[in-house]
């Protein structure tokens, strides 16, 4: 009988995410994976953690995502950047930006290997 697992809050730590796939879950493809949001943020490998859920949607796992309120602000971010405009080669303050920061974007950023918001993939 398949089941429903329900992952919430992994925040970037993808090491602890593959350990709980691999160690006490270990899901069938008959299985369904809920994912309840903040992925990324906080600590180390938030690129981590979305190669490692993509991988599970290749592999054609049932996987279910919500947007927790770490990837709306993080949305949200990149969408303010990309409207900013520039004066004499000043460009705007991005004051979403500033909030995510303090969620732990910096966090994001860095595991992305990316210094400029507009460099974030869509995906």
């Amino acid at each position: 009988m398949p089941k429903k697992w329900i992952i919430p809050d992994i925040h970037g730590c993808s090491k602890t995410l593959r350990a709980l796939f691999e160690h006490y879950i270990k899901p069938s493809k008959e299985d369904e994976l809920y994912f309840l949001g903040d992925y990324i943020d906080r600590g180390p490998d938030a690129k981590g953690v979305i190669d490692f859920i993509m991988k599970l949607q290749e592999d054609d796992h049932t996987v279910h995502l919500l947007k927790g309120n770490h990837e709306e602000t993080c949305v949200n971010a990149c969408r303010e950047e990309e409207g900013l405009k520039s004066f004499m080669g000043i460009r705007g303050k991005n004051i979403t930006r500033a909030a995510w920061f303090q969620f732990g974007g910096k966090e994001t950023m860095e595991s992305f290997g990316i210094k400029d918001l507009r460099d974030m993939p869509g995906e």
